[in-house]
């Protein structure tokens, strides 16, 4: 007599489901935990706005002026751009794009600080002052300089499609083919063979105007006067890269406080990295009114001055604020902690 017991396949193929609903009643248990996570997260994100915008409100609102200032200025610097006298075009056509793409980063600066990123913004603002210092050097050295920073694209084409055709058939992406690398080698070629072996650096269509073989951004910084923001510039490459130091130097806690790791938004250290992105702001459209002078030019510099100078007000006087309210607390925490007394 058959009596019918189960066979090693279908015990296994049993546990096998039964394992399969455990997971999917688990799964679904956690992704209902999450979901009732995250709208509790929401909601702590959306008071936590609130209280950020009562402490840095009037910071935030002076960058929005200096952002809507900037983006009008460059606007109509665009159109009289295209009515001017064709000297000195190619240097007008890169300081407009420089300036609609300092716009467009220092937006995303801004809107990294309005949700407490301080060492977000920070980290951002690197590229807006690589922008000012680029666009200050154009409008220095003119037409000439324009020209190699805009044939400089043939080498960083190159550079970057070699990285990827290294790496296409691993990730699952099509590779450029034969063609497109070989009409790209030869734009790379017949810009080396114009400008030289230094064309191919990073900075190489600076190389000539600067007479160094390898310039960096540190030489373009000297070259038009803001090597005063190297150490900055240092500082907040610590966000962007990885290095150990960026562990115990973040912008979003303060000194005083116990040793922990800021997983995320924070109400302090905004101060630092908005007065930068407005002077890098400003820098970027005061090349460009310089190259144009238009009649008003002035006026407009002046103004966008006064609009940095308001936003380190401002910021400052919440920075202090903020940091007077948080060492007082950390005091009383303190001294509650080793029994000792407030003198």
């Amino acid at each position: 007599m058959d009596g019918g017991a189960p066979s090693d396949s279908d015990l296994e193929s049993e546990i096998k489901a039964i394992l399969q609903d455990i997971g999917d009643l688990t799964a679904n248990r956690m992704l209902a935990h999450l979901s009732r996570a995250v709208t509790s997260r929401l909601r702590g994100h959306a008071a936590f706005r609130e209280r950020l915008t009562s402490e840095w409100g009037r910071m935030f609102l002076s960058l929005r002026c200096l952002e809507a200032f900037s983006y009008q200025c460059g606007a109509e610097l665009n159109a009289i751009s295209w009515h001017q006298e064709p000297n000195r075009q190619a240097t007008r056509d890169v300081l407009i794009r420089l300036h609609a793409h300092s716009c467009r980063v220092f937006s995303e600066i801004l809107t990294l600080l309005e949700a407490g990123y301080a060492d977000g913004a920070h980290a951002r603002w690197r590229s807006l002052h690589e922008v000012a210092v680029i666009a200050l050097f154009l409008q220095k050295h003119g037409d000439q300089a324009a020209t190699l920073y805009r044939e400089h694209e043939a080498v960083d084409a190159w550079h970057g499609a070699k990285e990827y055709e290294k790496v296409a058939a691993k990730i699952k992406h099509e590779p450029l083919g034969p063609e497109t690398m070989g009409q790209l080698k030869s734009r790379y070629d017949a810009a080396i063979a114009r400008h030289g072996p230094s064309f191919k650096t990073t900075y190489g269509w600076a190389a000539v105007l600067l007479k160094v073989s390898r310039p960096g951004l540190r030489e373009l910084e000297t070259a038009v006067g803001v090597e005063h923001l190297r150490s900055f510039y240092m500082w907040a490459s610590q966000q962007v890269h990885a290095p150990a130091k960026a562990f115990t130097s973040c912008l979003g806690t303060l000194p005083g406080q116990p040793k922990f790791m800021l997983a995320g938004a924070s109400n302090v250290g905004l101060l630092d990295p908005a007065q930068s992105a407005a002077i890098s702001l400003s820098q970027v459209l005061a090349a460009l009114l310089l190259e144009l002078e238009t009649v008003d030019a002035p006026v407009c510099s002046q103004l966008a001055g006064r609009l940095v100078d308001l936003v380190k007000y401002e910021g400052l006087s919440a920075h202090d604020s903020i940091e007077g309210r948080h060492h007082e607390e950390w005091f009383i925490v303190k001294g509650a902690a080793g029994g000792s007394q407030r003198n």
